[in-house]
């Protein structure tokens, strides 16, 4: 029933080295629209793929 919410992507995802079948449909389900996000820095940073630098007061 996955299969067919989103084939295409789900075909896509798969063709990276790595993301097997389960991964992609989780890939696809906690992202849903990606278009959610505004830009590629907002994306990157709900995912957790670059680190977050916490400041306050400039002091790092």
């Amino acid at each position: 029933m996955a299969k067919q919410h989103n084939p295409v992507h789900l075909n896509i995802l798969q063709t990276i080295n790595g993301i097997g079948h389960i991964l992609a449909l989780k890939i696809i389900y906690e992202i849903g629209d990606i278009n959610r996000f505004s830009s590629v820095q907002k994306f990157t940073s709900y995912t957790r793929l670059v680190k977050c630098k916490v400041e306050s007061a400039e002091k790092t």
